[in-house]
């Protein structure tokens, strides 16, 4: 009984770093560098969470190892529309690549909100390779656009020194 369980084990270890190995080329599919196409968002997608204050809806982006001018943000009452890029981490010297984890090049991916917003009245902060952006909810009682506004959408571009003014 002792070597049929040493053999199963065998096998189940055998099977895992097979899995293991089909799993780390998936990474590896996904995070292969691609363009924008202009149908469809495709590339790879930063971490994202969302969140609801009483006030507020608040996205927060995982952005380590973007430069923040490298990033824009389209908003408007409905969605968040984010674009940027990675710079490929891995030198051209490298000859075996023994973990691909982290995804490099471009990135374009678009984040339905879950309530509407005032898009003009925006906060962000990066810092730590976190990029936070606060929007104010829309009051339940107007219309989706802000009164007296003729813009439909806002691009902003992320700085580096914390705080972007719009």
């Amino acid at each position: 009984m002792t070597q049929e369980w040493n053999s199963f084990a065998r096998q189940l270890d055998e099977w895992t770093r097979a899995m293991d190995r089909f799993m780390d080329r998936m990474q590896q599919v996904a995070c292969a560098q691609r363009p924008i196409s202009s149908l469809a968002l495709e590339g790879w997608r930063p971490a994202v969470n969302i969140y609801e204050t009483p006030d507020q809806v608040v996205v927060l982006i995982e952005l380590a190892g973007i430069n923040p001018e490298d990033v824009t943000i389209t908003i408007d009452a409905h969605q968040l529309l984010i674009q940027g890029q990675r710079p490929n981490l891995i030198p051209e010297g490298a000859q075996r690549l023994h973990q691909i984890e982290i995804c490099s090049g471009v990135f374009a991916f678009s984040i339905p909100l879950p309530t509407h917003v005032e898009y003009t009245q925006l906060d962000t902060h990066y810092q730590a390779g976190l990029l936070e952006v606060k929007l104010a909810k829309h009051p339940a009682n107007l219309s989706t656009h802000p009164q007296g506004s003729s813009q439909d959408s806002v691009s902003i571009h992320i700085h580096t020194h914390g705080e972007v003014p719009l």
